[in-house]
């Protein structure tokens, strides 16, 4: 926790690729550290100059407690990254998407209409 407690102290510090720890926390599946840094205030709307945010790492690994906090806590389910991709079309990308990530982001005001990015 001191390692944690020392990153936020340091100012929302992120990697070379404009990740946050937030986002690593996020990715690696961290409720516990996820909701200390919520408490602690770091932006969770934050995305990095690709455009990825921690909602949008939450979705794609299917990680429906992450992505239920992330939103209950003012993340925006419309954010678009790079090449516009949502946390819901991250989400569906997933092969092992999860139909209860994809339902709580629909129920939680996801512009299902946004046209689908093109990877191509």
């Amino acid at each position: 926790m001191e390692t944690i407690k020392f990153l936020i102290v340091l100012g929302k510090a992120k990697t070379k690729e404009g990740y946050t720890a937030l986002v690593a926390a996020a990715n690696g599946g961290n409720i516990e550290v996820v909701k200390y840094f919520i408490k602690q205030g770091i932006d969770i709307t934050y995305q990095n100059s690709a455009g990825y945010s921690a909602l949008m790492i939450a979705a794609e690994k299917n990680d429906i407690n992450i992505t239920k906090l992330l939103v209950n806590n003012g993340a925006n389910v419309n954010a678009k990254n790079y090449i516009g991709s949502t946390a819901l079309m991250k989400a569906v990308e997933n092969s092992r998407c999860q139909l209860n990530v994809v339902k709580f982001l629909v129920e939680n005001n996801t512009d299902v209409n946004i046209p689908v990015a093109n990877h191509f």
